[in-house]
């Protein structure tokens, strides 16, 4: 399908240089985004948009904040670029992305391809001495099995394995005896925690 968009905030529909929040009647009218393919799902951050193409390219275009869009690149982007065609090294294609998630800060972006690899980019979870993380361009997360599906909140990731088996990582805000769990890697979700 074809994408429109509308809003106040202009940089997720192609000026960066205006970031205002004042809504004008312009505003108010929709812009359609320049694809040369259809595009079978959109999620939009605070600052940044995502597409996803019908033959599974990802796009991202925006504002650039802390790597999310995934193009290697510290500024916004005003049109949507395919994400893994940057010219930074080191450079990661994502082909036949099946589907992704973006969490609802839009920090981090979670993708699962065809062939069931998923690729994290953003803020990508925390370090042994609990520092955050981030990575501008996609990084595959290991994982043991294929995986369906893929959902992220904020700093929190969840992976559906094709066995039914359910992965998360990142920071729990569950709290299991009293303390806060903190997973750097994937484990599987207890479901007697």
């Amino acid at each position: 399908g074809e994408v429109y968009l509308w809003g106040s905030y202009q940089v997720s529909i192609g000026d960066l240089n205006t970031l205002e929040w004042k809504v004008t009647q312009d505003d108010l009218k929709y812009k359609k985004v320049p694809f040369p393919e259809a595009i079978s799902k959109i999620e939009v951050g605070d600052k940044e948009c995502f597409a996803l193409s019908v033959t599974g390219k990802l796009y991202s275009w925006g504002y650039d904040e802390l790597g999310v869009l995934g193009l290697g690149e510290d500024d916004g982007i005003v049109q949507p670029l395919i994400i893994g065609n940057s010219t930074d090294e080191p450079t990661v294609v994502l082909e036949q992305v099946k589907d992704f998630s973006v969490s609802p800060e839009a920090y981090s972006v979670l993708a699962v391809t065809q062939s069931g690899d998923v690729y994290v980019w953003g803020q990508v979870g925390f370090g042994d001495d609990r520092s955050i993380l981030y990575c501008d361009y996609p990084k595959k997360v290991v994982l043991p099995e294929k995986i369906t599906r893929v959902y992220c909140d904020d700093l929190v990731f969840f992976a559906l394995g094709e066995s039914g088996t359910l992965y998360a990582w990142g920071w729990n805000y569950f709290m299991k005896d009293g303390e806060y769990l903190q997973e750097p890697v994937p484990i599987v979700l207890d479901s007697n925690m």
